[in-house]
């Protein structure tokens, strides 16, 4: 987890450092144009659009990616869970008729022999009644308990890849507004008559909203988070129990 957070933090470091370090002294232009306070950045096009590839595209991408290859492979098991329950039902009732047909020809047969129909005998009375709970007997519980398995990680994996779907649609729902609305005014020679300076503004703040909401989504969706969260906010507590405790020792 501390890798993946520092790989953040450096791709982060890498894609605005360079351009807020260097920017000016390389483009030699002014810092305050028009009585702005906006980067001079703000507006090239080139750099906008590889930052939101970074910031964006990316893992955009990525995510949707994973997210169909989660489906597939939930739906090609869940498929798979189905065909086997099919198949062991037609092998059970398969396996009945063929049971009948046999007891049937075995009367035929006696009733051609003999000229009348011969009651059928107390042992074949008795083998028809153990074929035919031998094929309405419950599986084996190793079988049970394999599909029982199979179910419930199936059912764990779809409750996951909800769960994944939800962080994804909320990143797509914050980011996507502002990146592509930066990018067309990029385009624009006068970026305010372009795009209108409040819903620019409306969408900048829906971007940061993401990581507002992010902590109380992953609290929400991952246990382990929740778990998380609660000992950074309540460290405090915990620490005056413990020591409370050690008092009472």
């Amino acid at each position: 987890m501390l890798k993946f957070v520092l790989g953040t933090w450096i791709i982060a470091i890498l894609n605005y450092a360079p351009a807020i370090l260097l920017w000016d002294w390389l483009s030699s232009s002014e810092p305050f144009q028009n009585r702005t306070c906006d980067p001079p950045f703000a507006n090239n096009f080139p750099y906008l659009v590889t930052t939101a590839f970074v910031e964006f595209f990316v893992p955009f991408f990525s995510l949707t990616t994973l997210n169909l290859l989660v489906y597939l492979n939930i739906r090609q098991r869940s498929h798979g869970l189905i065909r086997t329950k099919n198949n062991q039902n037609n092998h059970n009732t398969t396996n009945f008729k063929s049971i009948i047909s046999s007891q049937a020809t075995k009367s035929n047969d006696a009733y051609s022999e003999n000229g009348y129909h011969e009651k059928t005998k107390p042992d074949d009375e008795q083998e028809l009644k153990q074929l035919n709970s031998s094929n309405t007997q419950p599986l084996p519980v190793s079988t049970t308990y394999a599909k029982s398995s199979s179910s419930l990680a199936l059912a764990r994996d779809r409750k996951a890849a909800k769960k994944l779907f939800i962080l994804v649609f909320a990143f797509v729902i914050c980011w996507c507004p502002y990146t592509f609305l930066t990018l067309i005014r990029s385009l624009c020679k006068q970026p305010d008559k372009c795009i209108s300076v409040l819903i620019y503004e409306i969408t900048f703040w829906l971007l940061w909203l993401n990581s507002t909401i992010n902590p109380f989504l992953y609290s929400f969706l991952h246990v382990k988070f929740r778990k998380a969260f609660y000992r950074i906010l309540c460290f405090y507590n915990l620490r005056h129990r413990r020591r409370l405790t050690e008092q009472r020792i």
